[in-house]
Formats: structure tokens, C-alpha cells, sequence
């Protein structure tokens, strides 16, 4: 089960960091928590489902244990990994 850490410090365990100043953080800073959240919801699930190569990296998150720094519990885009990691593939 892919799962989601937030903090300033990163985890003691192995993990994939998708915080500001990795390829994986929320591009979108310009506007309320919630619109920003929207935004990289719409530009994730659209580029997912026509670039296969970032698609792949994102499966690569399976089973795995996320850290972001944004210090946001309730609107983070790893949740939006999450969401997507969930899904069933059928």
C-alpha cells in the first residue's frame, strides 16, 4: 500500500520525496490550497493518460512511502498520487 508523509524532516524509513524541489511536486502555487490542489488533479490525470513515461513513474510509487514538505494534511498533491495508486487498473 503506497502511503503519505508529511514533515519538515525527512523519514527515517526509504522513501520518495515529492515535496518543492523534486520532479514530482505541485507546479501550481498561485491561488487558494484548494484551486492549486484542483489544478495538478486536471494536469495530473491529463498527462497521465497520454504520457506513458511519466504514468510509469508514477506506478513506481506503488507500495511505497511518500514525503512531502508542504506541510498541507489536507489538500497535498501526494494525495492526488494516492487517489490515482488506488484506482483499479482493470
Amino acid at each position: 500500500m503506497t502511503t503519505l508523509t508529511f514533515s519538515q524532516k525527512p523519514p527515517t524509513q526509504p522513501h520518495i520525496f515529492i515535496g518543492k524541489g523534486s520532479r514530482d511536486y505541485n507546479p501550481f502555487c498561485v491561488g487558494t490550497a484548494e484551486e492549486n490542489l484542483g489544478r495538478f488533479r486536471k494536469y495530473f490525470f491529463e498527462r497521465v493518460s497520454f504520457d506513458r513515461e511519466y504514468a510509469k513513474r508514477i506506478e513506481s510509487f506503488r507500495n511505497k512511502l511518500l514525503w512531502c514538505n508542504c506541510g498541507n494534511v489536507v489538500m497535498c498533491h501526494g494525495m492526488v498520487y494516492l487517489e490515482y495508486l488506488g484506482k483499479d487498473k482493470s
